[in-house]
């Protein structure tokens, strides 16, 4: 004989027999109904997909002017540091940090333009930082024309403080044997 725990495990909730009737047996509807049932859910599925795709484009839209915007401002910032680098010529090592006064408007004023450029998307890629639609290290990387302008000016200072005129009258006076 089976124990009362096992047979209490074994029943079943009881049931009223509408509910078993109810249950089974679906409810017809003519064709007509089935129509404006089919079109309406239709509606409904056409209407939320134009609500989320709209949603979509516009968060896309956002997001990716954003980042284009601030890569547009990194190539033109490493453009004006490439200027910097192959058209503004070198000074004596006495001048300050763009020393010659026979420089264009353009000459004197891009490396500051460069400058504040390059600090603005660095900023702008700090606030990106705890966003979570961010690419990842995109902050990083904002830093990097700072980076590369402090560079190729750090190294102009450099290289201006050898002169090779100097280097010539260095040079020693001695004949061989």
């Amino acid at each position: 004989m089976e124990s009362p725990r096992a047979a209490a495990r074994l029943r079943k909730a009881f049931r009223y027999p509408d509910d078993i009737q109810d249950s089974q047996e679906p409810e017809a509807i003519d064709e007509e109904e089935q129509e404006r049932l089919i079109r309406q859910l239709q509606k409904q599925n056409d209407q939320s997909n134009e609500f989320w795709l709209v949603r979509l484009l516009d968060f896309l839209a956002a997001y990716y002017w954003q980042v284009r915007l601030a890569c547009i401002f990194a190539m033109s910032s490493f453009g004006m540091t490439a200027y910097v680098l192959l058209f503004i010529p070198s000074g004596g090592p006495k001048m300050a940090l763009f020393p010659r006064t026979d420089l264009s408007p353009a000459q004197k004023f891009v490396p500051y333009m460069n400058g504040v450029l390059s600090l603005l998307i660095g900023l702008n890629g700090l606030s990106w930082k705890d966003r979570l639609s961010a690419p990842d290290g995109f902050w990083i990387v904002s830093w990097m024309p700072l980076v590369i302008l402090a560079t190729v000016i750090v190294a102009r200072k450099v290289l201006v403080e050898v002169n090779p005129d100097e280097l010539w009258d260095l040079k020693y006076e001695l004949r061989g044997a």
